[in-house]
């Protein structure tokens, strides 16, 4: 059963048909309609407390929902990025769900979550048993892998982000500076962009 807001008007008419009936009762007008005025607040407060408590639907205790979540990212405070609300929710439940992994599915999905549509891949050192075709990489190019995405991803904005939000923005720094910071220390990501 989903919650929803009510009006005081709801909880008059139900304070209304319980009242019993008779003449003794006539004079409760004042007292029902300020009883049901403060139900139908409660009401609604405990809606938006359960609305809350889904970090895919917070607003008023997004930031504390952050603030546990080790959020915002260092990128974003580094980069100067003022993230809109609906991709902050995005972010927070991203992280929240995150298991951490090094496979490339792991990057790829860590792209996706972030808004960009990318193909990660990674390289392995020439061997005699390789194709005559495939490029001679070193001992060293096991340790690389490349992540390849489109020359500029655009992210827009939505109509629960705030006024003062652009309607779009775009770049990849954002990417880069999440897949260095989840990276193991001796992996080296390769940005190749336009690939896609």
């Amino acid at each position: 059963m989903e919650l929803t807001d009510v009006s005081a008007d709801d909880y008059r008419q139900v304070l209304y048909a319980l009242m019993p009936p008779g003449p003794a009762f006539a004079e409760s007008d004042l007292l029902l309609d300020g009883l049901a005025v403060e139900f139908a607040r409660c009401h609604n407060r405990i809606v938006s407390l359960i609305k809350e408590s889904d970090p895919r639907t917070t607003t008023e205790l997004l930031s504390e929902w952050e603030t546990d979540a080790g959020l915002p990212d260092p990128c974003d405070e580094a980069l100067g990025i003022d993230t809109p609300l609906s991709e902050r929710r995005r972010i927070l439940c991203a992280k929240l769900l995150s298991t951490g992994d090094q496979s490339a599915a792991y990057y790829q999905q860590v792209a996706e979550e972030l808004g960009y549509d990318v193909e990660v891949h990674g390289y392995r050192q020439h061997t005699v048993e390789s194709r005559i075709d495939e490029p001679i990489n070193g001992p060293e190019w096991v340790f690389a892998f490349a992540i390849v995405g489109p020359e500029e991803t655009i992210h827009l904005s939505s109509v629960e982000d705030e006024v003062d939000t652009p309607i779009r923005w775009w770049g990849n720094r954002r990417l880069e500076c999440k897949i260095d910071r989840i990276k193991q220390s001796h992996t080296i990501p390769i940005f190749i962009y336009g690939g896609k």
